[in-house]
């Protein structure tokens, strides 16, 4: 069964406001979600506050990138929660979800 994915109203919003001024990043997260719907768990799982959540992290440019998420193996589903460089990320996307 393929996997399915969804994004939150946040994320919409984040990438539609890159895609205007760095279309690049949007590539970008285009890609590595596509290496995450192949393969779900490549992502660290995270621990602490956020366990139960994954972050997938790759360098470009030599900037950090993240991009956080949730993955429902039962539904077959992961839900792309945050996006954003290392800096503050996980303060971030505590705020966010809580």
């Amino acid at each position: 069964m393929a996997l399915t994915f969804s994004l939150t109203a946040k994320l919409e919003k984040m990438i539609k406001k890159l895609s205007k001024k760095q279309p690049v990043l949007v590539q970008e997260f285009d890609n590595k979600k596509a290496i995450l719907l192949e393969s779900p768990t490549s992502g660290k799982p995270l621990k602490g506050d956020l366990q139960g959540y994954y972050s997938y992290d790759w360098t470009l440019k030599g900037i950090s990138l993240r991009i956080a998420y949730l993955y429902d193996d039962n539904e077959s589903h992961i839900y792309f929660l945050y996006y954003g460089t290392r800096e503050n990320f996980y303060e971030d996307l505590k705020r966010y979800i809580n």
